[in-house]
C-alpha cells in the first residue's frame, strides 16, 4: 500500500503548487499602478509617443511605450512640392496635388483624362477628354483628376 499513498501525495503536492501560483499571479495583477505618464508630440505634430511605467508585486518596474501616428487633417494643404507634375493615376486636388493649371505636351491619341467631383468615385464627371495633342486642364480643390496614357502633366 505505500505506492498508492506516494502517488496520491505527489498529486496533492502538484495541485497545491498550482493553486498557490494562481493566487500569487492574481495578487500581483491587482497591485499594478501607474507611476508616471508622459506624452511628447513630434516636431511635425503627427506622432505622439506615450510611455507608462507601472510597478507590480515584482521588485523591478515594467515600462510600456506606445507610438501612434495620426493622418493629416482632411483639409490640410498638400506639401509645398506636391503637384508640380502629375503622372498617370487619380489624384484629389488640394490633397494629393495643388490646384492650378496643368499642361501635357504631345499626349498620344489614346490619352484619357477626367475631372470629377471628389467623393463620387468618378461618377460625377465635370469634364473629360479622349485624344492627344497639347492638353491643358484647370483643377480646383474639391475635384479629383484622373489621367491615363497622357504622359506627364506640368503645372503652369
Amino acid at each position: 500500500m505505500p505506492l498508492p499513498l506516494a502517488i496520491g501525495g505527489g498529486i496533492a503536492a502538484v495541485l497545491v503548487s498550482c493553486f498557490a501560483g494562481v493566487g500569487i499571479g492574481a495578487a500581483g495583477s491587482q497591485n499594478t499602478s501607474a507611476k508616471a505618464t508622459s506624452a511628447t508630440p513630434s516636431p511635425a505634430g503627427n506622432t505622439v509617443t506615450e510611455t507608462v511605467t507601472a510597478s507590480a508585486a515584482a521588485p523591478a518596474p515594467a515600462t510600456s511605450t506606445v507610438t501612434v501616428t495620426a493622418a493629416p487633417p482632411a483639409n490640410a494643404a498638400p506639401p509645398a512640392g506636391a503637384g508640380a507634375t502629375i503622372e498617370e493615376g487619380t489624384y484629389s486636388v488640394g490633397v494629393d496635388i495643388q490646384p492650378g493649371t496643368y499642361r501635357a505636351i504631345g499626349a498620344g491619341s489614346d490619352c484619357y483624362w477626367a475631372i470629377t467631383k471628389s467623393g463620387t468615385n468618378g461618377s460625377d464627371i465635370i469634364d473629360n477628354h479622349i485624344g492627344g495633342g497639347n492638353l491643358t486642364v484647370t483643377l480646383k480643390a474639391g475635384q479629383d483628376f484622373t489621367s491615363q496614357r497622357c504622359g506627364t502633366w506640368s503645372k503652369k
